[in-house]
This record gives C-alpha cells, structure tokens and sequence, in this order.
C-alpha cells in the first residue's frame, strides 16, 4: 500500500495510480484463497493461488519458493518455483512463541543477523545471507 501512496507524488494519474492499487489488493486477496485449485494455462505465467499456497506451505518441499508476484518467470529462472503436488501444511518450522505482530513480523531479520552475528568468515556469512533458510554451518 505505502507504494501507491507515493505514486501520485511523482505526478502519476490519481485515478490511474487508485486502479493500479485496487487490482494490485484484490489479486492479493484472491491468491489468498483455497477455493481456486489451478488456473489452466495461467499456471505457467502467473503465481497462482495455488503457486502462492505453496509460498505459505512449510512442508520441507515448499520451503522458500514462489515468492514472486505477479509473475512466475524470476522463480523459474532462480530455480526457486515449485507446483504444488502434495497436501500442504501451513506456517513455520519453528514457533515465534510470540502473538506480538512486531517481534513476528521481523523475527526472520532478527534470527539472520543473529546467525551473521556467530559467522566465522565472510564465507559463512554471505552463505547465511544468500543460502535457504535452513542453513547451518
């Protein structure tokens, strides 16, 4: 949302930039949903509610893919697109222990830099910057 809000600033049409914003929110909110199971030939173009279920899904398979939006191509090309073939498990490895919004919402950050923290080398820190979630030294 706060991109939008910044878009008529840069003398952007008003009408334009709140059409832009409204079909940005509700392709949002429709990839949100169970209801849709697979989109045809639009599986191979767009993320998908169900590309997007496998984004929020944490069996080990679907861990840190398809996080592109609209688009799916940058997955492809990332190696990073998966399709969602098994039931999925929604969430996280590992509790937040937490229903603070704040502390959830930037665990991930906190836990990275903790990890970059410990890093013996400037090996195993970029390896902890640029490899999957998981990894350990």
């Amino acid at each position: 949302m706060l991109f939008f809000i910044f878009l008529p600033l840069l003398v952007l049409d008003l009408t334009i930039t709140a059409i832009a914003g409204a079909f940005s929110t509700l392709y949002g909110v429709i990839g949100h949903t169970q209801i849709i199971k697979k989109l045809g030939c639009f599986e191979h173009i767009l993320l998908t509610p169900s590309h997007h279920r496998v984004h929020h899904g944490s069996n080990d398979i679907y861990l840190d893919k398809n996080y592109g939006n609209p688009l799916i191509i940058w997955e492809k090309i990332l190696g990073t697109f998966e399709v969602e073939t098994e039931k999925m498990i929604y969430g996280i490895k590992s509790n937040a222990k937490t229903f603070n919004p704040v502390k959830i919402t930037f665990r991930g950050w906190r836990l990275l830099v903790k990890d970059i923290n410990k890093s013996e080398s400037l090996s195993q820190m970029l390896k902890h910057i640029f490899y999957p979630p998981d990894w350990k030294p």
